[in-house]
């Protein structure tokens, strides 16, 4: 079993109802926020990294179908073989009117902007 912790960060104006959100949910466990800086700290737990996002991910409302999560290596997009930092996150997600794609960077614990 795997442990993660995610920052997430949004405008201070969405704080209070994300962290409602984070406290009444099944899927993380809410631990801290800071308004002012607009973050909010929960852990996730699931078999690796990839089923936490996609749990992560399912908690919001507005997200209808998860299509794709990967964790990849971010020079070649290979699926990354364990996390040391740096990897990427790739989501497609469909929402009621749109289909999002993104991806974020790996920071753990001590990495620096």
């Amino acid at each position: 079993m795997n442990i993660s912790s995610i920052v997430v960060q949004a405008p201070s104006k969405y704080i209070d109802e994300l962290v409602e959100l984070f406290k009444e949910s099944d899927y993380c466990d809410y631990h801290l926020h800071d308004k002012a800086t607009g973050k909010i700290i929960v852990t996730v737990e699931g078999e690796g990294v990839e089923e936490e996002i996609k749990k992560f991910l399912s908690g919001f409302p507005l997200i209808k179908e998860i299509d794709y999560v990967a964790v990849v290596e971010p020079d070649t997009l290979q699926p990354a073989r364990e996390i040391k930092g740096g990897e990427r996150i790739l989501v497609a997600v469909r929402m009621p009117s749109a289909r999002l794609i993104d991806n974020w960077e790996i920071k753990l614990k001590g990495d620096r902007p």
